[in-house]
């Protein structure tokens, strides 16, 4: 696979993106907690660099394994498919566990 560079850096547009929310608030993503002290130093110490670029999330450092949709009961939306009805997750959690996965341990 081939990534193409481009020699300017884009900054982050710093909005809410109403237009690709519309109207709907909640999103829903399978993710692994990586809020450790080692990793909040890590992440301080790179915010502290870009300090001026850009006005930083404050989200918790984690690992998005699997991002699923917006979260809606029913789905509202017919013309994209991006809503997450509250069937999804115990068909989604089904899946894993048929799934067996081993565990594993990550090391940051």
């Amino acid at each position: 696979m081939h990534f193409s560079r481009s020699p300017y850096t884009l900054a982050l547009d710093d909005r809410d993106y109403p237009e690709w929310r519309r109207g709907r608030a909640r999103y829903a993503i399978w993710m692994v907690d990586a809020d450790t002290a080692p990793l909040r130093e890590r992440v301080g110490r790179v915010r502290g660099e870009l300090a001026g670029l850009f006005a930083p999330h404050q989200r918790s450092p984690h690992i998005t394994l699997q991002v699923c949709g917006f979260i809606s009961e029913p789905a509202i939306l017919d013309d994209v498919d991006d809503d997450f009805d509250g069937a999804m997750p115990a068909r989604q959690r089904a899946a894993l566990a048929a799934a067996r996965l081993p565990t594993c341990t990550l090391d940051f």
